[in-house]
């Protein structure tokens, strides 16, 4: 079967028409046709039907054939034009291939009709295929401008000389350009000198590593330069050979100054941090030290290298409290409830070197998204309580006092004052209390009054009332003299008054003398069962 083609012939002679279709018929086509001849008949056919090929005598009764070839081309078909005639001159046929005809045919030689409509049909063809392929790259490039112009990113491509190939709306909109004065221009054309000279020598490292390549650039624009994070990519044909670099690059110059304050903003926290009097310690959710200022690294002797990445139960908190702390992370991960938080607690912490002090401690959640964290500020107070401690015993001794001064307002009998002051004694606590009175004339030192708590060593002791002690003990003799006699561990004595002592079990003693007008009346005796018992402030 022949390929079927539908053919305009513009023809005063059916005979001749018919002949050419003949023609045709015997080199393979099915052709059908319709012939006019004049200009009112070839516009209505041309409006009426769609046609594959013209075929058109030169020269015929109302008009010629040029003048229905421009009548055709007004039309805008892209489809061949044949002349076929027997009396075309060479004058007629050079005027008709500048009018655009495809060919032309002589009527006495129509074997050159059939190849010169197949060679003019593949013409067409041709022609389509790149009108439809430029149709399609037109609209693929439409489509990649509309996405590139309705982005808040600029987008732009060069050749390998660094000259604009396309660029998108935000672009010229950024630079205030119009398409015209970017296309075809390169860098040094439309920037600084400095700026062209950054933003090519990234261009050339893309070209020259044939990969992709991000970087931060920095253009001036309105209101001072701003930064981009540009990610250029090599341009590249079909065959992948680098044909210049395209690029998409987003201003980030907000999100700069805003890391750039935050950055501002944790040096100066660190800073405070650093210089704070508290030690701060920072741990994640589960317990690990995440910061360590250096005032903890004096208050706990913990270098922050050593800590970092450590949890709080291997460093600072007493094995005691291990699993209350453990319970208490996972109680607050489950619940957000707990019992220390956003308040000031004292507790107990414990040294590198082992020794445990007390502290006061406030801890915070800090939230941030998801990543929950702890910090605590922890400040030693031991000094505090030392100084509590004295002012407390300073408290009693001048409660002592006062009760002493009562009794003896109140009481006539000096037993009962030594007794008043004995009690005392004994709720600070000691463990043995006792007056001993001297006897000048003698030179005895008699037990005279015992502390109530203590009759049951004084009788374990032999030292109770009326018991006599010897002044042969050096000890003894200089507390009668005015010294204030402290015995560290009684153990440690070879004298018998201190191993009798010793063998009851008190190891600390303390020996005051009682003198009034620089006479010694007697000596106040105290003891407790643990060695090195009596501090500084206690012997006072």
């Amino acid at each position: 079967m022949g390929k079927t083609i539908k053919v305009l012939v513009v023809e005063d002679s059916e005979d001749d028409t018919r002949l050419a279709m003949l023609t045709l018929r015997r080199a393979g086509f099915e052709p059908s046709y319709r012939r006019v001849q004049d200009a009112d008949s070839l516009l209505a056919a041309i409006s009426e039907e769609r046609w594959d090929a013209v075929l058109s005598d030169s020269r015929l009764p109302t008009f010629s054939g040029v003048e229905a070839l421009r009548l055709f081309r007004k039309s805008g078909l892209d489809i061949p034009f044949i002349f076929v005639s027997g009396t075309i001159g060479e004058e007629t046929a050079v005027e008709a291939m500048k009018a655009g005809a495809s060919d032309y045919v002589m009527k006495e030689n129509l074997a050159r009709l059939a190849p010169a409509l197949e060679r003019e049909l593949q013409q067409t063809e041709m022609r389509a295929e790149r009108r439809q392929a430029q149709r399609d790259r037109d609209r693929h490039f439409d489509l990649l401008q509309a996405i590139a112009n309705n982005t808040e990113a600029v987008i732009y491509a060069k050749d390998l000389q660094g000259r604009y190939l396309l660029v998108n709306r935000r672009f010229l909109d950024l630079f205030h350009l119009s398409s015209d004065a970017v296309i075809g221009k390169n860098d040094s054309e439309l920037f600084p000198p400095q700026t062209a000279s950054a933003l090519r020598s990234v261009d050339r490292r893309v070209v020259v590593a044939k990969a992709p390549v991000t970087e931060e650039e920095v253009v001036p624009n309105d209101g001072g330069p701003r930064t981009y994070l540009s990610v250029k990519c090599p341009l590249r044909d079909r065959d992948g050979r680098v044909l210049g670099v395209f690029g998409i690059s987003t201003d980030i110059t907000e999100r700069k100054r805003a890391e750039d304050a935050l950055r501002a903003s944790e040096e100066r926290t660190r800073l405070i941090i650093d210089a704070a009097l508290d030690a701060v310690v920072t741990i994640d959710a589960d317990g690990v030290i995440i910061e360590w200022n250096p005032q903890a690294e004096i208050s706990f002797g913990w270098q922050r290298g050593e800590v970092i990445g450590r949890t709080l139960t291997d460093t600072i908190i007493p094995p005691r409290f291990h699993d209350a702390h453990r319970r208490g992370l996972l109680r607050y991960q489950k619940t957000r409830e707990a019992n220390v938080l956003n308040q000031r607690i004292e507790l107990t912490a414990v040294h590198r070197d082992g020794h445990e002090f007390p502290i006061e401690l406030a801890i915070t959640p800090i939230r941030s998204g998801l990543t929950l964290a702890f910090s605590a500020f922890v400040r030693d107070i031991t000094e505090r309580k030392l100084a509590e401690s004295r002012l407390q015993e300073q408290v009693q001794r001048l409660s002592l006092l006062d009760q002493i001064a009562c009794a003896i307002g109140q009481r006539e009998d000096l037993g009962e004052i030594y007794q008043v002051a004995l009690g005392n004694l004994e709720a600070l606590p000691v463990d043995f209390a006792c007056v001993c009175r001297y006897d000048a004339l003698d030179r005895t030192l008699t037990v005279t009054q015992v502390g109530e708590r203590s009759e049951p060593l004084a009788s374990e002791l032999a030292l109770g009332e009326r018991a006599a002690l010897p002044l042969d003990e050096d000890a003894l003799t200089r507390c009668l003299r005015g010294e204030l006699i402290h015995e560290p561990d009684t153990a440690q004595l070879d004298a018998p008054f201190a191993q009798r002592l010793a063998g009851g079990g008190l190891r600390s003693l303390v020996i005051a003398p009682l003198q009034a007008e620089g006479r010694a009346l007697g000596a106040l005796l105290t003891a407790r069962r643990q060695a090195n018992a009596f501090s500084p402030a206690d012997r006072e």
